[in-house]
């Protein structure tokens, strides 16, 4: 999740959607004052690598979190505040729910002779954890400005510029 105060837009993440490797990409166009969310330890060592800003104003002055990754729209709009909310370009990007389904079976079960089959893994209930619609809606209607699709993702972030 990022709140880019020197670009006006605030990215909020969703799950199985590209939001990590788009989240470090983003980090890199972000300012001093920008906030950005901590991902896994590998993919921060991938940020800084790649010259991304490392996360930074996500946290309290106790150390506990204020703002963390996949963040509801909703208590992201809590804590910006209805003014920077409303000026700001809001967006998420969300992808067809086959292809996530998929993409969360594989990412869960990644050695193959312990996987289980696909319709058992789908009849387990497990698919409900990258249903991204609680993230990016308030009161059951989109909270951003716009959802971007994946495979049309190159396309769409031209127009956040």
């Amino acid at each position: 999740m990022i709140v880019s105060h020197r670009h006006k837009f605030i990215y909020v993440r969703t799950r199985k959607t590209a939001s990590t490797s788009l989240e470090i990409a983003l980090s890199r166009i972000c300012g001093d004052s920008d906030i950005i969310t901590p991902v896994g330890t590998r993919d921060e060592q991938l940020r800084a690598q790649l010259g991304g800003r490392l996360p930074q104003h996500w946290q309290n002055a106790d150390g506990t979190s204020r703002f963390w990754n996949h963040m509801p729209a909703a208590e992201i709009r809590l804590l910006v505040g209805h003014r920077i909310w409303c000026d700001y370009f809001v967006w998420t990007v969300e992808r067809d729910p086959w292809s996530k389904t998929t993409a969360y079976y594989f990412h869960r079960h990644r050695w193959p002779e312990r996987r289980p089959k696909f319709s058992t893994f789908v009849e387990s209930g497990a698919p409900r954890q990258v249903v991204n619609y609680p993230l990016y809606t308030i009161w059951r209607a989109v909270g951003g400005r716009s959802n971007f699709s994946l495979p049309r993702l190159g396309d769409s972030l031209e127009r956040i510029d």
